[in-house]
């Protein structure tokens, strides 16, 4: 399998509230907002400085769900891994489409969480391990009710290694990994949480606190933290005025 493939290179936001959506994010993390018209409605690009970092979708609330965020993947045919999602047991919600960045389609993993198989027509830079460019996304992980199954679906999909990790309570954490390396992450969801299987996106800062005040004065309501990831840095979760989880990451040091 070709170096890259499975990387998450854009993000996008399946929204109830378009307009509210992008205003949030550009008040929040200063993103500038361009909006175009894309498959017969209005996409609003979202850029951090020259860097596009996704788009808001509209996204129809009768679905029964809220505003999500979905991470697009880098394959090297969007077809061939949309009938591979459905050999390992996943679903595939919307086969291949083309559309200005590339062609991409829309995936459901076997516990339901959404994400895009993506090839796009300009690849983006990977940038070196460790690097959080603040206002740009950092991080990808994967809440779902059984973790293993979840590794072994991504694993075969993408050709990902795996190490795992003790967390602070003395639940697993695993880190999904091309060679050394790390790509996602995957832990079980809290007992009693309210939420579907999903990706959870994190956005990096440089005070984890100052943007979670932020973001709640903007509307956002803060789920959890700020609280410290010993040796990795201080994080909050937060849903976006839309219902959209996201999260905060300030690194270490």
């Amino acid at each position: 399998m070709a170096a890259g493939m499975g990387r998450v290179i854009r993000h996008d936001l399946m929204c109830t509230d378009p307009a509210a959506g992008a205003e949030f994010y550009a008040a929040l993390f200063g993103w500038s907002v361009t909006e175009l018209r894309v498959m017969g409605m209005t996409i609003r690009r979202l850029s951090a400085g020259t860097r596009v970092v996704g788009a808001v979708m509209p996204f129809d609330k009768a679905a029964g769900f809220p505003s999500h965020w979905v991470p697009y993947m880098l394959v090297a045919s969007v077809d061939d891994t949309c009938a591979r999602v459905a050999e390992l047991g996943g679903e595939i919600c919307m086969g291949g489409f083309d559309i200005p960045p590339g062609r991409f389609a829309l995936a459901g993993d076997p516990a339901g969480a959404l994400f895009s198989p993506f090839t796009p027509r300009e690849l983006p830079d990977d940038p070196p391990p460790g690097r959080m460019e603040p206002g740009t996304f950092c991080w990808d992980e994967l809440l779902t009710p059984d973790p293993g199954a979840a590794v072994r679906f991504y694993r075969q999909l993408f050709g990902w290694d795996e190490r795992t990790e003790t967390m602070a309570g003395g639940e697993e954490y695993a880190v999904l990994t091309e060679g050394s390396r790390p790509r996602a992450g995957v832990m079980r969801m809290p007992p009693g949480a309210h939420v579907r299987p999903s990706w959870l996106s994190y956005v990096a800062t440089t005070d984890t606190d100052a943007t979670a005040a932020r973001a709640a004065s903007l509307g956002a309501k803060v789920t959890t933290g700020p609280a410290d990831i010993p040796g990795v840095g201080r994080f909050a979760v937060l849903a976006d005025p839309t219902g959209a989880r996201f999260a905060l990451l300030a690194a270490s040091g």
